[in-house]
Formats: structure tokens, C-alpha cells, sequence
């Protein structure tokens, strides 16, 4: 019975391990890969708030991309409330990008979250 188990185990094996090459060789992306893609991806994007600034018009924020991949901003967080009411941004890699939000803050500290398509986040505490 064991040696039966055994012998499912290894076949199971070589069926991953045979696709596996395939998939490789005829260029497509196989499932395992393209999960360690999407999370290298995800590793590879590395965002920092430079500055925030209020007028009139809204909160502006100058966000720096200094990873080797584009990042998309998804939505923002100030002070636990989600707003989607600017245009997702996508910041190219290694430059500067201005990201306004029609909303005006009171005077004071707020928390400013940002996130990404590829779902990280970026915090900090701001004070205008």
C-alpha cells in the first residue's frame, strides 16, 4: 500500500515537473511562475511621500517611485476614509508624480495611506 502511495506521489511529481518545462520552453507563463512573477513584482515597487501640500483646490501629494517598476496608486486612505475621487495614477519608474485629491483637510495631523494595484501600502503621518 505504501509503495503504491509512493509510486502516485512520484507521478504526480514528474506530471508538475514535465509541465513545468513545457510551459517554460513554449513560452507560456506557468501558474507557479507567474505567482512568483506577480510577487517579485510586487517586491520590485517602492514608492516614498516627498511632500504634501494644501490649497483651495485640494491636497496635493508628490509621491517618488525609486523602484524598477511602474507603480499605479489604487486608492487613498486619509484618516481611515477611502477616497477614489482622482484619476488612478500610475508613477513610472524612478521619476516624480504629483497625485491631487479635491478634498481639503482641516488644519491639524492626519494619517495618509496610500495603496497600490499590486497592493502595497505607504503610510505617513502628515501635519498641514
Amino acid at each position: 500500500m505504501a509503495a503504491l502511495a509512493l509510486i502516485a506521489i512520484t507521478l504526480a511529481a514528474m506530471a508538475i515537473y514535465v509541465h513545468g518545462l513545457y510551459a517554460y520552453y513554449s513560452g507560456e507563463q506557468g501558474i507557479i511562475s507567474g505567482l512568483f512573477t506577480a510577487r517579485t513584482q510586487q517586491i520590485l515597487e517602492r514608492l516614498a511621500i516627498i511632500y504634501v501640500a494644501q490649497n483651495s483646490s485640494g491636497l496635493f501629494i508628490l509621491i517618488s517611485n525609486y523602484g524598477p517598476v511602474n507603480a499605479t496608486i489604487a486608492r487613498l486612505l486619509i484618516d481611515a476614509d477611502v477616497y477614489t475621487s482622482f484619476e488612478p495614477r500610475t508613477i513610472p519608474s524612478e521619476s516624480l508624480a504629483v497625485v491631487h485629491v479635491p478634498i481639503v483637510l482641516p488644519s491639524g495631523v492626519h494619517t495618509l495611506a496610500i495603496i497600490t494595484k499590486r497592493g502595497n501600502s505607504l503610510s505617513a503621518v502628515i501635519r498641514l
